[in-house]
């Protein structure tokens, strides 16, 4: 059948094919059902793309998390807790000692408190060459509790003197710790 053979279709013919027009109707209804099932399946498709681009979300949020928490376990490591001023003193003369340094005086300041972390102020006078005192400062800075403030140096001897001599030297340092809570 074309459309120019529409217009002469008898309406006798159709109501003689009533078996064709219920198949058509059948046909018409199962694509309207069909078209609404997979309308609510893309809706459906479409629900479950948002919910698992917020679960994403998430666990993209919850791992930014876990790796912030990784790196202050990390800094928090290398800090030491409630540490007591023989324990720095104590540290601080072994260093001298490795290094085959002179102490004159070791003064340990009251403790500065601060919100999360404690410093320990120390004032260091010790006798010594400059090798050693790279060696000494070396050692201080490794140990991540301890930080140099200031160094002085008074070379006022050596410029007299025709042999090297250790210069006398003053290092304020502090020592830093995290409070326990």
């Amino acid at each position: 059948m074309d459309i120019k053979s529409l217009s002469k279709i008898d309406v006798s013919q159709i109501i003689k094919n009533k078996n064709l027009l219920a198949n058509i109707g059948i046909i018409v209804l199962a694509l309207v059902v069909i078209r609404n099932m997979h309308v609510g399946q893309v809706q459906k498709i479409n629900l479950l793309k948002d919910q698992i681009k917020k679960e994403n979300e998430i666990t993209e949020f919850i791992d930014s998390l876990k790796a912030q928490e990784d790196k202050l376990d990390k800094l928090q490591k290398n800090f030491q807790v409630n540490l007591t001023t023989d324990r720095v003193i104590e540290k601080i003369s072994v260093f001298a000692k490795e290094n085959n340094i002179r102490i004159n005086s070791i003064d340990a300041q009251t403790s500065l408190d601060k919100k999360n972390y404690q410093l320990l102020p120390i004032t260091l006078r010790i006798e010594s060459n400059y090798h050693k005192l790279g060696n000494l400062v070396s050692d201080i800075e490794n140990t991540g509790f301890l930080k140099i403030r200031t160094l002085y140096v008074d070379n006022r001897q050596s410029y007299h003197s025709e042999t090297p001599t250790e210069s006398e030297i003053v290092l304020n340092l502090y020592a830093v710790y995290i409070k326990k809570k």
